[in-house]
């Protein structure tokens, strides 16, 4: 990245922000980014998103010196990153939207003032889809330029030995493995979810996977990827795992729901499903203010559980139902390693098939007709064999029932990597 933020272009705006390019598909899923077709329009998100940053802000954090420094951009993340930070808490700080130590977004935003009119130089000079990209997100082109100053200062400042993140292609996960490399600190990606071949190679030093089907999407990239590959598993299917021996009939349905999913698409189907069938509705963590109330009235109206991410774990929620429905979402994966079917449901205008489970035959596409309570499906060995690939350590959970991947993974981080 260059020294002088006055020289930066096109090309370090989608450096950092990865997601940008088209196989993410951000204006095609997010649709009310979609509709700012006005630059005036992003601008205002920008003021708007700093103000609540503002209110959120904690002044006068104090940092420590730590050789570890975790940095979570969201709950999702916080799933796997805060249990190995619990692990090696004596010698590490964990920076979050959710925890004591906070993110300062604040001060990001803060920061980017100076540059609004080198945002603008590089909007104005970007044309066909990124133009639309560019007009659709402006407040994230131009908070760029302080999210990298914010930081850098924050590492330079701690100098840890080694930071670690969970988001490999939004602005918040690839400006901290940028920063720390220009600054020469050790950058460590956890994977927190599902992966696909359009993501960015793998550029930091070292990874954490999941399994083979992850890593062999990675390697597609070749030369590219510079990161010392460890395939382990992942904590987050640790409990997961061994629902399936302790399952039990409940007759519920699950719908999970995530922020492309159409609510007319959802609300028509809850109606029609809730009249002989016991549901409990999954939002993503993601689905807040006017968005989840929406949610929590549809559900009200129908006699539908909700299922909220913050209260309910994804273990609690699992175990609780015997059939899984929903659309974009690696939930499915989540749902059958649980035991239990899971189907397709076209909530959204698109088949887009991120993770690829339609390509693989691992779940089918069902119609939004369908009754649920009249559909089934049995889990075969097709099933076996994708888990096993995508579960490094799955036969190790399911045979020793104190095995931990989270002591795994802090093992190898402290006797490997902080050597």
């Amino acid at each position: 990245m260059k020294e002088n933020f006055f020289n930066w272009s096109k090309e370090e705006i989608l450096r950092l922000n990865y997601n940008f390019h088209p196989p993410f598909k951000l204006l095609e899923k997010f649709t009310f980014r979609k509709n700012k077709k006005y630059l005036i329009q992003s601008i205002f998100l920008f003021f708007s998103t700093y103000i609540k940053a503002l209110g959120r802000a904690k002044i006068n954090q104090k940092y420590k010196t730590r050789e570890i420094l975790f940095w979570s951009g969201s709950q999702n993340n916080d799933k796997v990153l805060y249990p190995i930070y619990e692990q090696l808490k004596h010698k590490s700080q964990y920076l979050s939207k959710n925890h004591d130590l906070r993110i300062p977004k604040h001060q990001a935003y803060l920061l980017s003032l100076p540059y609004f009119f080198k945002a603008l130089q590089i909007w104005n000079s970007s044309e066909g889809y990124h133009r639309k990209i560019f007009t659709a997100y402006f407040d994230y082109v131009w908070l760029s330029f302080g999210y990298y100053k914010m930081v850098s200062k924050i590492l330079k400042k701690n100098k840890p030995e080694l930071v670690v993140i969970s988001n490999d292609h939004i602005l918040f996960g690839r400006t901290v493995i940028e920063c720390a490399k220009k600054l020469k600190i050790k950058s460590l990606y956890v994977q927190h979810a599902g992966t696909a071949e359009h993501f960015p190679p793998l550029q930091m030093d070292y990874a954490f996977l999941d399994g083979e089907i992850s890593y062999n999407k990675y390697k597609s990239h070749g030369y590219k990827n510079s990161a010392k590959v460890y395939q382990l598993g992942s904590p987050r299917f640790d409990e997961i795992v061994r629902i399936r021996f302790q399952r039990t009939t409940t007759g519920k349905i699950g719908i999970a729901v995530n922020k492309v999913d159409d609510f007319k698409k959802v609300s028509s189907y809850l109606k029609m499903a809730a009249q002989n069938n016991q549901l409990i509705l999954r939002v993503h963590p993601a689905i807040k203010g006017n968005e989840f109330d929406r949610y929590n009235s549809l559900c009200k109206e129908y006699g539908v559980t909700l299922s909220v991410p913050n209260k309910d774990s994804i273990y609690d929620f699992l175990k609780n139902i015997d059939l899984l429905l929903a659309c974009e979402s690696y939930i499915h994966f989540e749902a059958v390693l649980s035991g239990i079917p899971s189907y397709y449901l076209e909530f959204y205008n698109e088949v887009m098939d991120s993770y690829g489970f339609l390509k693989e035959n691992f779940i089918k596409k069902v119609s939004l007709s369908i009754d649920p309570s009249n559909h089934n499906m049995l889990l075969n060995e097709s099933h076996e064999t994708y888990l096993q690939k995508n579960i490094a350590n799955l036969d190790i959970l399911r045979n020793n029932e104190d095995w931990s991947t989270v002591k795994d993974y802090t093992r190898i981080i402290q006797s490997e990597i902080l050597d």
